[in-house]
């Protein structure tokens, strides 16, 4: 019982690059297999080129996000056709293994090998190039941020200067 709740804890991080073998079944690392538990949810993400793996109880959290995001909108059973059809519940074997369905695979063009990486909640599974591909834009993406951020602290920064001068000499004269 403590384990179990050390691991809802427990955030996943960290990456690994483990092999597919001839039946698409991949070994998943102890630390994330402890998070998800034996059986847990594979899906393709909605707007990256990887396989997002969810607990049982993390899907049912995004679930009902996405339930709530989509309310009565029209095409609703559109929506969830497409988030159902590319999910698919798998189980752990004895030897620490899951097999990707090959549908699954091929969307994300793994081949004979896969990038597992720790995303917190969830646990991803990437094509090595793609995820390189992703990750530089990510981190232009990032720089991006930052840089807006710093200009914006620098105009708020003289904005202020601009009203205690304003202040200054309203109080001089």
């Amino acid at each position: 019982m403590k384990k179990e709740k050390e691991a809802e804890r427990m955030l996943l991080t960290g990456k690994y690059i483990n092999k597919l073998d001839q039946k698409n079944r991949m070994f998943v690392p102890a630390k994330f297999r402890d998070a998800l538990g034996s059986e847990f949810i594979l899906t393709v993400s909605e707007n990256k080129k990887c396989i997002q793996c969810f607990s049982q109880d993390e899907f049912e959290k995004k679930y009902a996000e996405l339930e709530n995001k989509i309310g009565d909108m029209l095409g609703e059973d559109d929506i969830l056709m497409d988030f159902f059809s590319e999910t698919y519940n798998v189980t752990i074997d004895n030897q620490g293994r899951i097999s990707i369905p090959v549908e699954q695979r091929e969307s994300v063009n793994l081949t004979d090998s896969a990038l597992v990486i720790g995303m917190g909640r969830h646990v991803e599974i990437w094509n090595e190039e793609h995820f390189r591909e992703y990750r530089q834009k990510a981190r232009e993406n990032v720089r991006k941020v930052k840089d807006v951020d710093a200009l914006m602290r620098d105009a708020n920064i003289e904005k202020r200067k601009r009203e205690a001068d304003a202040l200054k000499n309203a109080d001089q004269a």
